[in-house]
């Protein structure tokens, strides 16, 4: 498990590029994973070979979540609220349309007899469910009162847009001039 929360860590260092939010990450993976640990015990699954390797599997589904809703926050600019809030609007119902339609899949594993599905459905349904409340709910909170100043590109490009639209409205104001004015005479003419 160590390996594979390194393994998140460095892929997270790669892909986000801010070791706040990386970690941030991390932390909202395995508080996961111990989650889903802890609630197995009380959903009779004893801890053996095949459980193991369905938590190291499902680590990559939970870092899903986080990864996704950590890197929109980067991109935003503005207050922390403001980009959390941003992040939430463009992301949130995919991330959530994303775990609902996992936890959907998995639904009919819950009918099976074999130990080996149950094991497989209680294992991911919960590392779906917990992975999504930690993406959706505990890391935007966490990200609006710790989070990183946004990427300098993403500055960078907020900065030019606004210079491209006072450019653009500086351009435009004496055009809609003279469309009044066009405007204003045809309806004198008229009369």
């Amino acid at each position: 498990m160590l390996l594979a929360f390194l393994a998140v860590l460095l892929v997270n260092l790669l892909l986000v590029a801010n070791i706040v939010t990386c970690l941030l990450v991390l932390t909202c993976v395995v508080i996961t994973m111990v989650d889903v640990a802890g609630l197995m015990y009380f959903w009779d699954v004893d801890v053996n070979f095949l459980t193991a390797t369905f938590i190291i599997l499902s680590i990559g589904l939970a870092v899903d979540y986080s990864a996704h809703i950590g890197l929109a926050f980067m991109k935003n600019t503005g207050t922390r609220e403001e980009r959390i809030q941003k992040c939430l609007v463009e992301l949130g119902s995919a991330v959530f349309n994303g775990g609902f339609s996992n936890c959907l899949a998995l639904l009919p594993l819950a009918f099976s007899t074999s130990y080996a599905f149950k094991t497989f459905f209680k294992t991911f349904i919960l590392a779906s469910l917990l992975g999504l409340y930690h993406g959706l709910l505990f890391l935007p909170v966490t990200l609006s009162i710790l989070g990183p100043s946004p990427y300098q590109s993403a500055l960078k490009a907020k900065k030019e847009f606004k210079e491209a639209k006072g450019r653009h409205e500086a351009w435009s104001l004496p055009v809609r001039e003279e469309a009044t004015k066009v405007k204003t005479k045809n309806v004198k003419n008229d009369v």
